[in-house]
């Protein structure tokens, strides 16, 4: 009876330990599954970023074409419409009177087409989509700038170079660096502060 006993006992246990082995297996299982949805899961959100982080770039890629676009576009118009009234400027030298009043109005009528605002509109449109809140971080920092402080500050991020953002403005490389000067100190800066740094470093965030 006691060897019967035993070996009853004996087969409970590896019954006992079957079933538990079997258990831990299905309860391994799955976990194993779980991790795996989870890594899969993982993955796709992860590729859904790098989508959207494409998209997001590809988007800034075509608006900053547009933007420079614009920008060139304006510069090549302002630069065209400038020796137009150059070489009416020297046509009046040789007119008659008749002749200088006549070549006056046309030059006034020349310089009302240099930076008309709804160009300056457009480029402020194209500006702010990828450079969002870079007017409203300079106006923190000082509220009093005016709308040509803020077209110098735009060409400046721009990378622009001094004829270049004279041109776009309609105005000398001479009046363009006072220009440059006044906003230096406007921002607060020193005199050995560089001004293009200072522009670049300016947060353009949501």
């Amino acid at each position: 009876m006691v060897i019967v006993a035993i070996v009853i006992f004996v087969l409970l246990l590896i019954l006992i330990l079957w079933f538990k082995r079997k258990k831990d297996l299905q309860v391994h299982h799955q976990k194993l599954l779980v991790v795996e949805k989870e890594r899969a899961l993982a993955e796709a959100k992860i590729k859904e970023h790098q989508l959207h982080e494409n998209q997001l770039e590809t988007e800034i890629e075509f608006k900053t074409k547009q933007l420079a676009s614009h920008a060139l576009n304006m510069l090549q118009k302002n630069k065209i419409l400038q020796d137009i009234s150059t070489s009416i400027s020297d046509m009046m030298k040789s007119s008659d009177e008749k002749g200088k009043a006549n070549l006056k109005n046309i030059k006034r009528e020349l310089q009302q087409g240099l930076n008309v605002e709804k160009d300056w509109d457009l480029f402020k449109l194209y500006f702010e989509q990828i450079n969002k809140n870079f007017f409203i971080n300079l106006r923190n920092i000082n509220p009093r700038l005016t709308s040509n402080d803020y077209r110098l500050c735009a060409l400046i991020k721009l990378n622009m170079s001094v004829k270049e953002m004279a041109a776009v403005l309609n105005i000398s490389v001479y009046s363009l660096k006072n220009a440059r000067y006044r906003l230096k100190k406007k921002l607060g800066l020193k005199s050995d502060d560089d001004l293009n740094n200072f522009i670049n470093g300016i947060c353009c965030s949501d």
